[in-house]
């Protein structure tokens, strides 16, 4: 009787996790202040290529420099059936950095609906008259 209660109980056990999901993890791409200066004196454009399925996440980490003026302007996304941003936060230096020290944006998008779509970053200085698009990100999306 024993024994006809344990194989029950494995049953049940391998039938729960079974029928569990699992969300994939997150596509990380971080882009650091190092590779968008890497010519001050030209405009710095870097585009990305990313795969994703349907229900995924990307996170998206930029460098950003406080104290220049220069910051990251809204996400363009070119199609939101595909793709919609759900976070964005700046996420702080280290407790040891130099007061000014370059910082990270972070934004999480999730994978609604299969297809292609673009989503466009410039870091401008906002106010009228300011530099715009010093740097540029693009990031090139496909939902499977």
């Amino acid at each position: 009787m024993k024994r006809m209660g344990l194989v029950l109980l494995t049953l049940l056990v391998v039938g729960a996790t079974g029928c569990s999901t699992t969300q994939p993890e997150p596509v990380v791409i971080e882009v650091t202040c190092e590779r968008f200066a890497s010519d001050p004196d030209e405009q710095t454009v870097i585009n990305r290529h990313v795969q994703v399925q349907q229900g995924g996440e990307i996170i998206l980490r930029l460098c950003e420099i406080p104290g220049t003026g220069f910051q990251w302007q809204d996400a363009e996304i070119s199609d939101s059936t595909v793709v919609v941003e759900r976070l964005r936060e700046s996420l702080p230096p280290d407790s040891n950095a130099a007061p000014g020290s370059p910082e990270m944006e972070q934004w999480t998008f999730q994978a609604v609906g299969k297809g292609s779509c673009t989503i466009g970053f410039s870091y401008d200085r906002p106010w009228v008259g300011g530099e715009q698009g010093a740097w540029q990100f693009n990031l090139y999306v496909t939902v499977a």
